[in-house]
């Protein structure tokens, strides 16, 4: 498996599913995804094509996302997201951002 898919399985949850596809500059701090496609149990509400970020992978150490610039070419809006079917718990995979 590789690390899109990787990283779309950890960010999938039963009623999210993330899809990101063709990384670049994973370490280097300057990210480059080719597109991120967020989907509920209604199908997909969010694309985002050519999507830049700037930002620390050191802080995933300490389980932080730390971006200074989140860019992206191209935001395609289909509709807002279903709510969860489900109530939040914790033991969640989810990371504060800064």
């Amino acid at each position: 498996q590789n690390l899109a898919g990787l990283i779309s399985k950890m960010a999938t949850t039963d009623d999210r599913k993330v899809t990101v596809s063709g990384i670049e500059g994973i370490w280097s701090g300057q990210l480059r995804l080719d597109h991120v496609v967020l989907e509920d149990r209604a199908g997909p509400w969010l694309v985002a094509r050519k999507v830049a970020l700037d930002w620390s992978p050191a802080a995933l150490l300490s389980r932080n996302f730390n971006a200074d610039r989140i860019a992206a070419e191209r935001i395609e809006l289909a509709r807002l997201p279903h709510a969860s079917q489900t109530p939040s718990q914790g033991g969640s995979t989810s990371l504060p951002v800064s």
